[in-house]
């Protein structure tokens, strides 16, 4: 009976620990200033997804499906990983908005 406990209760810690996780994701989502930076906007070779609206909007052609192998526009092969990955090891670019939020940028995430 205290296994089956312990069981439950750990599957409780996890599904807590997803929503938690997923709330902080979408909070840090609405930190980003689409300027197209993380993704190459202004490298010269930046993700073959990557995409600009009419106002200068940077954005994801395939957001939902973006995280793993991806190519740049002249075909090189890179990983695109989750912005609290980059973040939590780095400072980004000086303009960018999450270095406001950055613990390598000695602010607490």
């Amino acid at each position: 009976m205290k296994y089956i406990f312990m069981v439950e209760e750990r599957q409780m810690d996890q599904a807590a620990y997803q929503k938690n996780l997923s709330e902080r994701e979408e909070g840090f989502e609405g930190i980003c200033a689409k300027c197209g930076l993380c993704c190459g906007a202004d490298d010269g070779d930046p993700c073959s997804q990557l995409a600009e609206n009419s106002t200068g909007v940077y954005f994801c052609r395939i957001y939902d499906k973006r995280l793993g192998p991806q190519y740049t526009k002249s075909g090189k092969l890179f990983t695109c990983v989750p912005i609290l990955d980059l973040i939590r090891d780095k400072c980004l670019r000086p303009e960018c908005a999450y270095n406001k939020v950055s613990s390598s940028c000695g602010r607490a995430l």
